[in-house]
């Protein structure tokens, strides 16, 4: 049986404040229609989109680096990220995991447009995970309460599981059908020792998860 309390999902600490902006490029070759109320577009033929998982997922690698719009005054961390399947690493971070030989995860280029400094920032790189896990057993985890922000109270499943335990032991890895990043031990000991900005790891049995 796995020994989950060594395995840890990575969030970042920012988490629903994420630095980044996806800047709506689109896909090169691409074509741009205007659809419904207030111009809004689309395009045609989309391989991929800003809100797929095939980025994060490793299923398509971008033909040209992506870029994203930083509005802030504060430093970069060295872990963002921008919505929910837009990870970045600083490039010092590239070369720590390089230099670890870190399993399951590659890499590709991105542009960040810094708006108020009037800048290209090109020292980050997009994340795509090969590793896998298998489907999240959620019947696995504990119901406990949890306090929203409004005060009021929820529930959330406490621990995350995979049926038949099933974990590829990449130090990198995401699932068929869930895109939350988890990692070894290793990482989280790694990020910790070199004081990483915006890394922040949980026990897979501590992580609260929505129920439905």
């Amino acid at each position: 049986m796995l020994d989950y309390s060594k395995i840890y999902k990575l969030e970042n600490k920012l988490n629903y404040n994420p630095q980044l902006e996806h800047s709506g490029q689109l896909r090169k070759g691409v074509i741009r229609k205007a659809m419904g109320f207030g111009n809004m577009e689309y395009s045609i033929p989309a391989k991929w989109g800003y809100y797929g998982a095939e980025i994060i997922e490793a299923k398509v690698i971008p033909d040209e680096p992506l870029r994203f719009i930083y509005r802030r005054q504060a430093k970069l961390l060295q872990y963002t990220i921008c919505e929910v399947r837009f990870h970045l690493f600083h490039e010092g971070v590239v070369e720590l995991l390089d230099t670890l030989g870190a399993t399951g995860i590659s890499y590709y280029p991105t542009i960040i447009e810094h708006k108020r400094e009037k800048r290209i920032i090109t020292n980050y790189f997009g994340i795509q995970i090969t590793g896998r896990y298998g489907d999240i057993e959620k019947s696995r985890g504990e119901i406990v309460p949890y306090i929203v922000p409004n005060g009021n109270v929820d529930h959330r499943i406490k621990g995350m599981y995979f049926t038949d335990d099933e974990w590829g032991g990449l130090d990198f890895s995401v699932g068929e059908k869930s895109s939350f990043v988890v990692t070894s031990e290793r990482i989280m000991h790694l990020f910790n020792e070199h004081k990483i900005s915006g890394a922040n790891f949980i026990p897979l049995p501590e992580f609260l998860m929505q129920i439905s």
